[in-house]
């Protein structure tokens, strides 16, 4: 598919998928890109520039912007503004933001790269023509603003862009400053594929940006600082250990210490698993305290450290760098898990989300943890942060259980929205991965019961068209498949039979069963 199909549909109101943008940007057929300049020549009976007789204003501009889009520069500025940045910034907040923040211009201009190599042209860009801020705090949130070229601008197109969004980037903004026919300046907002735009006149852009964060509530998490409580005593670290010994002997006290919690648990005793729960975290974690160069966190396996690496290890602006990872000689993940769920059963949801916080901080790529802290936000109605935790789930998901139990999340969210079709779609697709019938009957019967209607079982084809066509990635995303197979590679070199069994077990469990 090439840009005159993209914006064939544009005129024609059809809804584009983000997977046929994506291939748009990844396709280097030249064929299935097709010719740019065929478009150009398509709409030859336009009128030309100044001949407004017989036509209303409305139909003028929607003239000269069908003039604009045979401008090949013109088609491709507003396919990424407008279309491939917001997308994608939808699908995966926390990795488009990074990039961004980290490659600046070459990030930008690895879209314009690849679709004007797919349609055989010259890109008129180079990085040095987009520059992109650091982050920057604005309304009591964090912010990148990008400065587009001045090459190739018209109306409707960007002068800069900014993107909002809250330090655990759950809630998001995209706005354009863009100029009208009459050449003033005007604010756009993408939110949710809906569009609204704001007169700029002579108001501070800032003071713009601002209000527009108020109204959508884009504000930071609000916590009830219960693990700043935990930490206000003075304690004793267990310490650090060098000898292996020593290591295995107190990662076994660790491990007894959480089961001795559960035990508590289950014998009703649940004012001594709180205590003793505190208690062992605020001495394992007084062992792992970040600092400005290094960052502590228990990743399970080699696999896990590369998936971290290649999309979420935070960016020092400052210093133009990557802080450098350390691991724990203890899972302490699971200690807040177990705290949280406490938590979560008492419906303290605020509480939840606190500690929920932690256990995703201290092990980033584990699902288990976004599950856990997703029933939180579920807890308080968070929907659109709820699907958005999910999202990232879906990038580091590599069990084809975890990617069913996505699926059915799914299908929760837009069951909750009143899209009842898709909430079924994905309630069928978790069958291709999970074989509990109980899961997927659960799931299914709850939509129903909501739609007031049945749903019979699809076709494969017609839930993978109809996943695609919503912008939802049948199975595993390709950074957990590319990080795998990359591993792979190393551990074959090194002649690491151990390594290789790890990722093909990886690799052979990323496949769907259908």
């Amino acid at each position: 598919m090439g840009l005159k199909d993209i914006f064939r549909k544009k005129d024609s109101n059809e809804e584009i998928s983000i997977k046929e943008k994506e291939d748009l940007i990844d396709n280097t057929d030249a064929e299935e890109a097709g010719d740019v300049n065929e478009y150009q020549n398509e709409d030859a009976n336009i009128p030309k520039t100044g001949d407004t007789s017989d036509v209303n204003e409305a139909e003028e501009v929607k003239r000269l912007f069908k003039e604009k889009m045979n401008n090949v520069d013109f088609q491709i500025r507003f396919l990424v503004e407008h279309q491939i940045l917001p997308s994608k910034l939808n699908d995966d907040p926390i990795y488009i933001i990074t990039a961004l923040a980290a490659d600046k211009g070459a990030y930008i201009n690895s879209f314009y790269n690849g679709i004007y190599t797919q349609n055989k042209l010259e890109n008129p860009y180079s990085n040095e023509d987009f520059t992109v801020s650091d982050p920057f705090e604005i309304g009591g949130v964090k912010a990148l603003k990008i400065d587009m070229p001045e090459k190739n601008f018209g109306e409707t197109l960007c002068k800069s862009v900014y993107i909002i969004y809250n330090d655990k980037y759950t809630k998001f903004l995209y706005l354009t400053v863009e100029t009208d026919a009459d050449g003033k300046d005007k604010m756009g907002s993408w939110i949710d594929s809906e569009h609204e735009e704001y007169d700029i006149g002579d108001r501070d852009i800032t003071d713009i940006i601002c209000e527009i964060i108020e109204d959508e509530e884009i504000t930071q998490e609000k916590y009830t600082n219960i693990i700043d409580k935990l930490f206000a005593q003075e304690v004793k670290p267990t310490g650090i250990f060098t000898d292996p010994q020593e290591v295995k002997k107190h990662a076994q006290i660790y491990m007894n210490a959480i089961m001795q919690v559960q035990k508590f648990k289950e014998q009703d005793k649940r004012d001594e698993a709180l205590k003793l729960i505190k208690d062992v975290i605020r001495k394992e974690a007084a062992n792992y305290i970040d600092t400005e160069d290094k960052e502590y966190h228990a990743f399970r396996n080699a696999f896990e450290v590369l998936l971290y690496a290649n999309h979420t290890h935070p960016y020092n602006y400052k210093k133009k760098t990557r802080k450098k990872l350390d691991g724990m000689q203890i899972d302490l993940s699971s200690a807040y898990l177990v705290y949280g769920a406490m938590m979560l059963e008492k419906q303290q949801y605020d509480k939840a989300i606190d500690i929920l916080w932690k256990a995703v901080e201290t092990s980033p790529v584990n699902v288990q943890m976004l599950f856990a802290l997703a029933d939180a936000y579920k807890g308080k109605r968070y929907l659109k942060t709820y699907l958005n935790l999910m999202k990232r789930a879906h990038v580091y998901a590599v069990r084809k259980i975890d990617i069913a139990r996505i699926y059915r999340n799914y299908a929760y969210y837009y069951m909750q929205i009143k899209n009842y079709d898709l909430a079924a779609i994905l309630a069928y697709a978790s069958k291709y991965f999970d074989k509990s019938e109980k899961l997927f009957s659960d799931c299914k019967n709850a939509i129903e019961q909501e739609a007031g209607k049945q749903f019979d079982e699809p076709s494969l084809e017609e839930i993978k068209k109809t996943m695609l066509a919503n912008g939802i990635k049948w199975g595993a995303k390709e950074l957990a498949l590319s990080v795998a197979n990359m591993l792979k590679k190393q551990f074959t070199q090194a002649q690491n039979t151990q390594g290789i069994k790890m990722c093909d077990e990886i690799l052979s469990e990323l496949k769907p069963n259908a």
